[in-house]
């Protein structure tokens, strides 16, 4: 079954190209995680796992991920299994429910009533993102900063991106919208962007990847550690994440670009990496996963 839907997800690209390979990697992660993530979640709710819960998992990422193949970068397909806040955690069930558990002083572990079909989620700080496969878009837990109130142009959408206090939706025909928390600058989405193919958003900023491989970074204006400062020749990008203060960038070449705040070291890119498949990002530190 597994082998057989890289055939449905890649071969929906009609081609055997570039979104024809990254639609299977993304399958692949996806699977793979959500099968991990479902296997720990039985473990610690029934005292030990099982192969029907790894498979069940599995077959959860594999559907979870279907919608999405085409347009989420690896780092998207990380999040579709599964997703944490800052102390709280989300999963996303084969039916396409969720389950929350953990702090809940904001209300971010109580699932909304009838929030179903669900492809997609986002965690951070203390609320969540949900993506349902109809294209709309459901917010809830902590609503001071507006995150919560979803604008009514947030129709058709094939991504999501939660920052500290901010929200990016990604809609089908390539544009942005953004809401939330705009203290410095993180909604103001640049006039014209269009062609997106992949979003990320770190604490206080943006981040968009081009489907010519060149990435746009705006907000963290007052707060400015260089995150949204694009180095200069930056293409060939087919992935992108925001940190707490940092971004990272993954290149077609299996290589990473970081830049912004180094306080932890988030930005020492081991040297020598290389075949790097995908790439995830913290408040604090970077990870790399390996195509080996």
């Amino acid at each position: 079954l597994w082998v057989g839907w890289f055939g449905f997800n890649a071969g929906s690209a009609g081609a055997a190209n570039g979104s024809a390979g990254y639609a299977m990697l993304v399958t692949q992660i996806a699977a793979a995680v959500a099968g991990l993530t479902w296997m720990f979640i039985e473990w610690v709710h029934n005292g030990k796992p099982s192969v029907l819960g790894i498979i069940t998992g599995a077959v959860a990422g594999l559907v979870a991920i279907t919608p999405a193949s085409g347009f989420v970068n690896a780092s998207g397909a990380l999040i579709i299994g599964i997703a944490a806040g800052n102390e709280h955690s989300l999963a996303l069930r084969s039916n396409g429910t969720l389950i929350g558990w953990g702090l809940n002083n904001y209300n971010q572990t109580n699932i909304p009533a009838g929030l179903t079909n669900v492809v997609l989620i986002s965690a951070r700080s203390s609320y969540n993102v949900a993506l349902k496969n109809d294209g709309r878009v459901s917010v809830w837990g902590y609503y001071l900063d507006g995150q919560t109130n979803v604008p009514a142009s947030v129709t058709n959408v094939l991504s999501v991106a939660a920052g500290y206090s901010h929200v990016v939706a990604l809609k089908s025909n390539g544009t942005l919208v953004a809401w939330g928390n705009n203290n410095t600058g993180q909604t103001n989405v640049p006039a014209g962007l269009t062609n997106v193919a992949a979003i990320a958003a770190g604490d206080f900023h943006t981040l968009a990847l081009r489907s010519n491989g060149t990435v746009v970074a705006w907000g963290g204006t007052g707060v400015d550690y260089g995150q949204s400062t694009v180095p200069a020749g930056l293409t060939n990008v087919v992935a992108v994440a925001g940190g707490g203060l940092f971004s990272l960038a993954l290149k077609r070449d299996g290589t990473v670009v970081g830049w912004g705040a180094n306080d932890s070291g988030q930005l020492n890119i081991p040297i020598g990496l290389t075949n790097v498949a995908a790439i995830g990002a913290g408040e604090y530190h970077s990870v790399a996963t390996r195509a080996d």
